[in-house]
């Protein structure tokens, strides 16, 4: 027996005690390292398939499950095996004497039963994994079946274990007992090797996709007799707006993907013309090389073949009206027609139309993410507001379909396609820029709390969305809603003219029927202002009610994550989604104890509320800074709303608005205007900005910019691209009229928080909170809100200083330009719910009533103009 040539019964007989003790240590060695050997594969296996989808709740907790059963059926096995025999010594015993053992052991028979038991439920237990995994799966029944053919050696893993159980327990009555050794060292030598080979299986996923997935892939697209759809839907997949993205997903089950070395994807400065995929090497690459998970699948193109055979006789692309625009209907709002999505019309609907559409089976959330990128196909070469779509929204759509049918969904958004702006970071394969080339290839290392929040709902991220360069931090004379990286974004009401910004591409998205909501951000004016000009609802929170954690700073006592949607419903719950408490950002803690238990959606209400409103109309306070067409269009709408039962107090001014609001528009460093820097929002946004974002680069990989100075040499450097010098003398750029002044001021604080600074903060903090807390008090009447004309800067500025919210909703439209304008609210701290149910109820009464007012699509103006500037 192992090598000596002699059964194990003679050695015993003839008491040959230096073989036993070598026989019985081999033995004891060879099954520690056995046990220890399977144990290692076993979670080698479990790490893989941890790896392949590490994000989905149920995934997870299944291996969770079966790890916990790994280790609770190794530690008694590795204590049978070690101590048996009473002492250990007894394994081998030097003095063996027939008839005089003096050590207490278990018959061995026991001990390799008991091993052999654990064993083959771990292993029942490990292969669970991936047909629970194959069961995940959003595919048909004939790749679920190719998939677990591929499996069929964990199967006979399992077989041999039980063999091994078998032999164990026929083998432990022999006399001889090389017999049973001799068998069972075979056995595990198999099985462990069996083991092996079961795990190394995804290793010949290339030959799997090559010569059996790819084949059957290539049979089926070639059988006859099935719908012309099936075949046309497959030709027209290389002409379509999917194709021409180049777009595939890296990963098959989760919306979300951990591996860094992801598709990162880049946009062209004049929109989607020049979209292209590439490694982080740089390498361009085809659709066919992606990684995928055991199998390549090629969402894009299984999405686009399954919605075509899904759909006989019309298949959801056969593109009519056409993409292009019908230029006889220029001026109107059939120049970019917006074809229904799967026979449902998707134009202006709401995130409840689409909601109840899913829920009904009538839709899909793969086809609305389709339908939603024929339409950002149709219009980006003209709006330009995505900055980069993200390459797997297909995979995290397919995933919510999946979910949906297991009945599982998270809430109102699931599903449901979103944009945020560029400074708003995504852990996936995009990058967060702000705009600038000079943050290419940022890889962020998480996702910002309102993203995961938005995942977490079941939101699906779409991409990317077009702002003005780093949120107009970098310059004071530029072109609103242009960066170096997007280009120009423009409104689909009027091309010629400022489309609102910093979160320009957010509010044009959703404006142009181009997405179902979208996020973006202000320190000052920055989502008011572009939801105000396209007709939005549009909130900005109390500074803290949502988290800025993960978003391209400015101003930590300003900055707010707000929301752009059609009605004001859809802006509350996306509002409900996304705020609420993070660690990460502890301005977020003071809202606890100021916010709704059940969130801001039951404040929705009708405009039969406006009875019981007493709004206020802070007159010479911002008022008579709208011109005259805007003054008299939103008096009608006041007269509408007091028609509807509401009272409207004239002159509730904000208290030493002659101080605080600059008589000629926007102007955040008015306080220096004046004389007086000390009492200045920008002294302080400057040092903010500057200390911030050196926080924030020492954070983010994959870039070379570590701080504000790396950021304004880089500018210099590629001073064609980025305009780091002013416009002038053959230098810079026209978007960038001054250059990057607003950066080199800045730069020139060294962050230093003087006494300067500190007075400018306390003075526009404490004066502005006074002065609204003190309008919304008159005469001891507590208003309803103040009404406010949101395209007068002024307005959203003095509220942004407070750090207090503001909504806006569609109030008129310009006589000569046809660009909206909004009707905003304002309210104190954490009022949010208040604003939402006035701003509803006014919504409503626009509605039912055929305001002029109210949202209406856009006509398209000027929309073969590419001036540049855009003039404010």
């Amino acid at each position: 027996m192992l090598g000596s040539g002699r059964h194990f019964a003679y050695i015993q007989y003839v008491l040959d005690i230096q073989t036993v003790e070598e026989t019985e240590i081999l033995d004891f060695a060879a099954h520690l390292i056995y046990t220890t050997s399977l144990l290692l594969c076993r979670l080698s296996g479990l790490a893989f398939y941890h790896r392949l989808s590490s994000r989905n709740p149920r995934f997870v907790l299944a291996i969770r499950i079966v790890f916990a059963v790994m280790i609770i059926g190794y530690i008694p096995q590795l204590f049978l095996i070690i101590f048996h025999c009473i002492p250990v010594t007894g394994l081998w015993p030097y003095d063996f004497q027939p008839g005089h053992e003096k050590y207490d052991c278990l018959q061995w028979g026991v001990v390799y039963s008991v091993n052999s038991i654990v064993s083959v439920i771990c292993d029942l237990f490990l292969f669970g994994v991936p047909v629970f995994m194959i069961r995940m799966l959003n595919i048909s029944r004939k790749k679920k079946i190719q998939l677990g053919a591929i499996l069929l050696p964990g199967i006979l893993v399992i077989g041999i274990s039980v063999t091994r159980l078998v032999f164990v327990i026929v083998g432990q009555w022999n006399e001889d007992m090389s017999w049973a050794y001799n068998p069972m060292l075979a056995i595990e030598v198999t099985e462990i090797g069996a083991t092996l080979v079961a795990l190394s299986v995804p290793g010949v996923k290339p030959f799997i996709d090559k010569f059996v997935l790819r084949r059957n892939i290539n049979d089926d697209e070639d059988t006859k007799g099935q719908s012309k759809y099936a075949n046309q839907s497959h030709s027209r997949q290389s002409d379509t707006p999917l194709h021409s993205l180049n777009l595939r997903s890296a990963y098959m089950y989760d919306g979300r993907q951990d591996d860094r070395k992801a598709n990162e994807h880049e946009a062209s400065a004049q929109g989607f013309g020049n979209f292209r995929t590439r490694n982080k090497y740089g390498d361009n690459q085809s659709d066919n090389s992606a990684d995928g998970i055991l199998v390549h699948v090629d969402f894009q193109g299984l999405a686009f073949q399954a919605l075509c055979a899904t759909h006989k006789p019309n298949p959801p692309f056969a593109f009519n009206p056409n993409l292009l625009p019908l230029q006889e209907n220029a001026g109107t709002e059939d120049l970019f027609p917006m074809s229904d999505c799967a026979g449902f019309k998707l134009e202006e609907a709401t995130l409840g139309d689409m909601r109840q559409a899913l829920e009904d089976g009538q839709l899909t959330s793969v086809e609305l993410v389709a339908c939603y990128l024929t339409r950002t196909y149709q219009t980006q070469e003209y709006i330009n507001s995505v900055l980069q779509v993200n390459p797997d929204v297909f995979a995290i759509a397919a995933q919510r379909d999946a979910e949906r049918k297991r009945g599982n969904v998270c809430g109102p958004l699931h599903g449901i396609p979103f944009t945020v702006k560029d400074n708003i970071g995504t852990k996936d394969s995009m990058e967060t820029t702000a705009g600038s080339w000079a943050m290419l290839a940022n890889l962020v290392p998480r996702d910002a709390h309102v993203v995961k929040k938005l995942r977490d709902s079941g939101a699906i991220l779409f991409g990317k969305a077009t702002l003005s360069e780093w949120a107009d931090m970098r310059s004071n004379d530029y072109s609103e809603g242009y960066s170096a990286r997007g280009g120009q974004v423009r409104s689909s009401y009027n091309f010629t003219v400022n489309p609102g910004g910093s979160s320009s591409g957010s509010a044009v998205g959703v404006a142009a029927n181009a997405i179902a909501f979208s996020l973006g951000t202000e320190t000052d004016g920055s989502v008011i202002n572009p939801a105000n000009r396209n007709a939005l609802a549009g909130i900005k929170p109390t500074v803290g009610l949502t988290s800025r954690a993960g978003v391209i700073p400015e101003s930590e006592h300003q900055d707010s994550v707000g929301v752009f949607a059609r009605t004001v419903t859809d802006a509350t719950l996306v509002l409900d989604a996304i705020y609420g408490v993070d660690k990460r950002d502890n301005y977020t803690l003071a809202q606890r104890g100021n916010t709704p238990p059940r969130g801001y959606a039951p404040y929705l209400t009708n405009k039969t509320a406006l009875k019981d409103a007493v709004f206020g109309l802070p007159w010479e306070s911002f008022w008579v800074y709208a011109d005259d067409d805007m003054k008299g269009q939103l008096l009608d709408l006041l007269d509408l709303i007091e028609s509807a039962g509401a009272t409207i107090i004239n002159g509730t001014e904000i208290t030493n608005y002659e101080t605080l609001v600059s008589p000629d528009g926007w102007n955040w460093d008015y306080g220096t205007t004046r004389g007086y820097p000390n009492e200045s929002e920008y002294t302080y946004i400057k040092v903010d900005f500057y200390r911030n974002i050196e926080t924030y680069l020492s954070e983010v990989n994959n870039t070379d910019v570590k701080n504000l100075a790396d950021i304004v040499q880089y500018n210099y450097d590629n001073d064609g691209s980025e305009g780091g010098f002013p416009y002038a003398d053959g230098k810079g750029i026209p978007a960038f009229a001054s250059g990057q002044d607003g950066f080199l001021a800045s730069l020139a604080t060294n962050g230093v928080r003087n006494e300067t600074y500190w007075q400018a903060l306390n003075f526009c903090q404490s004066s502005t909170r006074q002065g609204i807390n003190d309008a919304l008090s008159y005469n001891g009447t507590k208003l309803s809100g103040l009404l406010v004309p949101a395209q007068v800067g002024q307005a959203p500025q003095i509220a942004a200083q407070a750090g207090y919210p503001v909504i806006t909703i569609p109030g008129g439209y310009a006589v000569d330009s046809g660009m909206p304008f909004g009707l905003g609210i304002m309210q104190t701290a954490w009022a949010e719910g208040a604003l939402v149910k006035w701003a509803s109820a006014i919504e409503d009464l626009q509605r039912s009533t055929a305001a002029p007012s109210k949202r209406r699509l856009p006509r398209w103006l000027g929309y073969l103009e590419r001036n540049i500037p855009v003039p404010f």
